[in-house]
């Protein structure tokens, strides 16, 4: 998958350092890629479904790839929803954390 992430990345004419590589591959690495739960593991999904739908051969490939996106984006609205809800009536015991900063690296 990381594979993927890196080649449209470099392909778009994105430079990133070393230490951004590594927090990609590590949250790529940690993605439930078979049953996405998290925030995250639904962006990632998203993300990687928009990779392949922008590489696929025809339309109905293509199609299919951005029906996945936009399912894995509103999943992960969803549960950000609820996060903020919450976080919103100081619910900190059931609140779900944000799984990873850029700066920091997973939360």
């Amino acid at each position: 998958m990381f594979a993927a992430y890196q080649n449209f990345i470099e392909n778009h004419g994105v430079t990133l350092s070393s230490p951004a590589w590594d927090r990609v591959k590590q949250s790529i690495d940690h993605t439930h890629w078979d049953e996405p739960s998290t925030p995250l593991d639904l962006n990632n999904c998203g993300v990687l479904a928009l990779i392949e739908a922008d590489g696929a051969d025809n339309d109905l490939n293509r199609g299919m790839y951005l029906e996945l996106a936009i399912s894995a984006f509103m999943e992960d609205a969803k549960l950000d929803h609820a996060s903020s809800i919450h976080y919103r009536d100081f619910d900190y015991d059931t609140s779900i954390q944000p799984p990873y900063r850029w700066e920091t690296g997973p939360s």
